[in-house]
């Protein structure tokens, strides 16, 4: 925790640093605090494909599933080879009724 801050406060516009820690405190259980990181990263770097697809991960979880697509779709954007983001979008979208349309 304690070297987080400090590699943050060493690189606060780093988009990949934000997004790793809220992948490293995400692993301990606080959605609330890594979700808090990835819009960080989203805040600075607004095509960060790994956020996006992190978000969403999030936004389903919470049932949040219109949502949750959108930020499939964003992470599809920013890296179409990403077959994770793919699936989940795809998945997404069969279970909210619009078959795997992207």
């Amino acid at each position: 925790e304690e070297s987080s801050r400090a590699a943050i406060a060493l690189e606060p516009h780093n988009a990949d640093l934000h997004h790793d820690i809220g992948i490293i405190i995400g692993g301990t259980g606080d959605v609330q605090r890594a979700e808090k990181s990835f819009w960080t990263a989203l805040r600075i770097a607004p095509a960060h494909g790994g956020a996006h697809f992190n978000v969403g991960l999030i936004q389903a979880s919470r049932g949040e599933l219109q949502i949750a697509a959108e930020s499939f779709r964003a992470a599809v954007s920013a890296n179409p080879d990403d077959e994770d983001a793919r699936n989940q979008l795809s998945s997404i979208l069969t279970r909210i009724g619009m078959g795997s349309t992207f």
